[in-house]
């Protein structure tokens, strides 16, 4: 439920989560995205466009079951699809227009804990281990002087298992603040 107030931050599901549908109704899948949501798609993909001009950027697509192995199934594109409405994450590749190096972004809904840049930072290693080895975390509040001494450590840990990673991380929030990390 999107609306035009700038304070609203309902939790839509919760209220939601209960309502019985008709029976008869056909469909595979509901997306709810209210302001929260909507917010960060906007802001994840405004960050992208803005800052990595020198770029083509693409949403990378989820392996599934279905796709993984299938050499003739596109693993990204510019089309955002539908699932990332109601994710946490979302994954982009970032061309270099001029040398065409690849970078993997993977855009955050969650604040900045070590936990999770642990965690991303395997996932977009597993991910990603067949095309690239660059990787930059977005996070709506990762503030440099707060965090930089955590992301050093995340990125120590593993370097042990694969040393040939690059990591950046940055905010996507819209603030001056995060013109440091600039």
């Amino acid at each position: 439920m999107v609306n035009n107030d700038k304070q609203s931050e309902q939790d839509v599901v919760s209220k939601v989560c209960n309502i019985n549908l008709d029976k008869t109704l056909s469909f595979s899948t509901i997306q709810i995205v209210d302001n929260s949501r909507a917010a960060f798609i906007y802001d994840s993909i405004s960050y992208v466009k803005q800052n990595f001009v020198d770029s083509d950027y693409y949403f990378h697509y989820a392996f599934s079951s279905s796709n993984y192995k299938d050499p003739d199934i596109e693993k990204y594109g510019k089309v955002l699809p539908v699932e990332y409405l109601t994710s946490d994450l979302i994954p982009f590749r970032l061309v270099d227009k001029l040398s065409k190096k690849v970078s993997f972004c993977l855009a955050s809904r969650e604040g900045f804990l070590e936990e999770t840049i642990n965690r991303l930072l395997y996932l977009a290693s597993d991910v990603s281990q067949d095309f690239t080895g660059d990787f930059i975390f977005l996070f709506p509040d990762y503030d440099v002087l707060e965090h930089e001494s955590i992301v050093k450590r995340a990125k120590r840990l593993q370097k042990n298992s694969n040393s040939s990673l690059n990591v950046r991380v940055l905010s996507y929030g819209n603030d001056f603040r995060n013109l440091i990390n600039e």
